[in-house]
């Protein structure tokens, strides 16, 4: 995807009972705007379904990516490493 006007970072640790409708919720709210957007999950050394269920959002929309890291660093860190 090219240069886009919004990148939204979601820290995420162990979140898989709620990622998927978050990451639904902010679909929808943002495919009503008339401007680029892309959001990033950055999973913070999560060992639940976190990484596959956000995965699962990457691959049906461009829009969406996943990163994530084993070791749990902190919100901080995943933010950043979410803007980097």
């Amino acid at each position: 995807m090219s240069q886009v006007d919004l990148e939204v970072v979601i820290p995420a640790y162990n979140e898989q009972d709620r990622i998927g409708r978050t990451l639904a919720r902010i679909r929808e709210y943002y495919e009503t705007q008339d401007y680029t957007w892309r959001c990033s999950v950055v999973s913070d050394g999560s060992t639940d379904d976190t990484v596959k269920i956000a995965q699962e959002f990457s691959q049906a929309d461009e829009r969406f990516r996943t990163l994530s890291y084993e070791k749990n660093r902190g919100k901080g860190y995943a933010v950043r490493f979410g803007m980097l």
